[in-house]
C-alpha cells in the first residue's frame, strides 16, 4: 500500500490510475484463464513490483500454462482495441494497456511472454533446451533494450525509465538462474 501511495503523490502526468486499473485487467486476465482451466489461486499477493498470484498447482499441460501465461497481455490489448473502436485510443488509459500488455509480451522468461514461450517450447524440445533457448532470447532482447534506454538516457538527461527496466529485468533472469544452478538460495 505504501508503494502505491507513492506512486499516487508522483503522478505529474496522470497516468496512475489509468496505470494501476491496467495493472488490475492484466492480472484479472491470469485469474480467469487461471479459473477456466480449474487451477484456482492459493493467494493473490501484492508486492512493490505489482500483484503475484500463488497457484496451487500447474495448470496441466504446455498449452494451458502459455494460455495462462498470455491471458494478462491478450486482457491488456483487448482493452486497448476497445478504447481504439470507442476513439479513446489517445488516452491515458489505452497508453497504460498498450504499454503494460506490449513490455509483458516480451520474450523475456521472468514477462509472461518469456514463460509462454517456454511452455511452447517445451511442447517440441526437452525442457531443459526450451530453458536454455529462451534465456538466450532473453539475454538477446534484453542487451538492445538496455542500449536503447541507455542512449534515451543520454540523449534526454532525465528519462532512466527505459534503462532502469532493461536493469532490473536482466536482475531478474540472473537471480532465476543463480536459483536454478544452486549458486544462491534468495528464497
Amino acid at each position: 500500500m505504501a508503494v502505491l501511495a507513492f506512486f499516487l503523490l508522483l503522478d505529474t502526468n496522470g497516468m496512475a490510475i489509468p496505470g494501476i486499473v491496467a495493472a488490475a485487467l492484466h492480472e484479472g486476465g491470469h485469474l480467469a484463464v487461471l479459473l477456466a482451466v480449474r487451477c484456482p489461486p492459493k493467494a493473490i499477493r501484492l508486492t512493490p513490483f505489482g500483484a503475484e498470484i500463488v497457484r496451487q498447482g500447474e495448470p496441466r499441460g504446455y498449452l494451458r500454462e502459455a494460455a495462462v501465461d498470455l491471458a494478462g497481455p491478450c486482457a491488456n490489448l483487448m482493452t486497448l482495441g476497445g478504447c481504439l473502436l470507442a476513439g479513446a485510443g489517445t488516452g491515458k488509459f489505452a497508453a497504460a494497456n498498450l504499454l503494460i500488455g506490449s513490455m509483458n509480451l516480451m520474450p523475456v522468461d521472468p514477462l509472461d511472454g518469456g514463460q509462454a514461450l517456454h511452455a511452447i517450447l517445451c511442447l517440441r524440445l526437452q525442457e531443459e533446451t526450451a530453458e536454455r533457448l529462451v534465456t538466450v532470447i532473453s539475454i538477446c532482447t534484453l542487451l538492445p533494450l538496455a542500449v536503447a534506454g541507455f542512449l534515451l538516457l543520454l540523449r534526454s538527461r532525465y528519462n532512466f525509465s527505459l534503462l532502469l527496466v532493461g536493469c532490473y529485468l536482466m536482475l531478474l533472469l540472473l537471480l532465476k538462474k543463480h536459483r536454478f544452478c544452486g549458486l544462491s538460495n534468495l528464497r
